[in-house]
């Protein structure tokens, strides 16, 4: 991922830092936001999540996570990342598709922020790089985050084999994507 600052009317959205520590173990560590992620983190764990995330940015042009900050305050809201779509939950293998993934406090739940933040992202990712599709997925019980890919401009394409199960599966494709929302 490139240095690159992104901005929305709300949000600032920048590059993870290990500064931002703090958010991920905010985040990581809540049962709530972790409830559909397999759980929370130790410590420990949240350590290697951030330096794995830190490490991300280095993968290519379209891969690494964006920390959200909202602009009025500067509050860490939460984080958007491009990465390989694992197969399997301990994320040894992977499958083709390159997928959009976010998490963020509850206080920044059924605000907007993980919509606009996101699009922003994908507007991004398919206006400066090469990547012609992006994925997404999520729990079967986790409507939220199902409507927020849908609202953010992924198509439902039934159920796909990924994180060791068969879960929703959205996609979007460059060329229809910019002609909606760009």
């Amino acid at each position: 991922m490139t240095n690159r600052r992104l901005e929305t009317e709300r949000l600032i959205l920048r590059p993870i830092e290990e500064a931002d520590i703090d958010l991920a173990l905010e985040m990581n560590t809540d049962p709530e936001v972790t409830k559909h992620l397999g759980g929370p983190l130790s410590v420990e764990e949240n350590q290697k999540r951030m330096n794995k995330w830190l490490n991300l940015q280095k993968e290519g042009p379209h891969f690494g996570i964006w920390l959200m900050v909202r602009k009025e305050d500067n509050r860490k809201l939460g984080t958007i990342g491009m990465f390989k779509m694992p197969v399997d939950e301990e994320e040894t293998t992977f499958t083709d598709y390159i997928e959009i993934g976010y998490r963020s406090i509850p206080e920044a739940w059924g605000k907007g922020y993980m919509t606009e933040g996101a699009k922003e992202v994908i507007r991004y990712i398919f206006t400066q790089t090469e990547l012609e599709e992006i994925a997404g997925c999520a729990d079967h019980e986790n409507f939220a985050s199902q409507t927020v890919l849908q609202k953010i401009g992924l198509e439902p394409k039934g159920t796909f084999y990924c994180y060791s199960d068969d879960l929703p599966f959205f996609l979007a494709q460059k060329d229809k994507w910019l002609a909606a929302y760009d």
